[in-house]
């Protein structure tokens, strides 16, 4: 029974198990991931409730006809970075991650900032990184000293996957969200 299906249909049968192993090792992951960080995860949520104080409904403005450029750090970004100072006025442009202070120490300017790490390390990005009229959209993972000292507006942005869990705490919390 077995190898014979194996036989007759060996590129079906290499899909489905090249298929399986993939799912296992993406499940063994996020398994690791969730352990690694749901200390870290939880005291940054409980911080970071009080703090989006913007809707992204309050920039719609800006969006209206403009294409939109995600800007993370990379081999394109080095190669291209300098193509931004025109597309600015062209594109929404947002800044991800350690793009923030790339793009900081080269002064150009984006629409927004966003930053979802929950590490400590992610507050390094923001030390030297003037904040005052840009937004920063950010998920409740977020290092939580990070958005205290963030002067521009702050956005909240409810990742799918924590949807139900920070429906929780704002409610607990007594926090409306937009």
């Amino acid at each position: 029974g077995t190898v014979n299906y194996r036989w007759n249909y060996f590129s079906y049968y290499q899909e489905i198990q090249n298929g399986l192993v993939e799912a296992i090792r993406h499940n063994k992951l996020n398994f690791h991931t969730v352990k690694a960080f749901i200390d870290l995860w939880m005291v940054n949520f409980w911080q970071n409730l009080r703090y989006g104080d913007a809707q992204i409904n309050d920039f719609e403005n800006l969006f209206e006809d403009k294409p939109a450029i995600v800007v993370s750090a990379g081999p394109s970004l080095d190669k291209n970075i300098q193509l931004l100072h025109k597309a600015r006025e062209k594109a929404l442009i947002i800044a991800v991650g350690s793009a923030i202070s790339i793009l900081e120490k080269k002064g150009i300017k984006p629409h927004f900032r966003m930053a979802i790490d929950p590490t400590l390390e992610n507050e390094k990005l923001f030390e030297y990184t003037s904040s005052d009229d840009i937004p920063l959209v950010y998920s409740n993972h977020l290092f939580y000293k990070i958005l205290p000292a963030y002067q521009g507006p702050k956005i909240h942005l409810a990742l799918d996957s924590n949807s139900g869990f920070e429906e929780y705490l704002y409610d607990r919390a007594k926090v409306k969200v937009g």
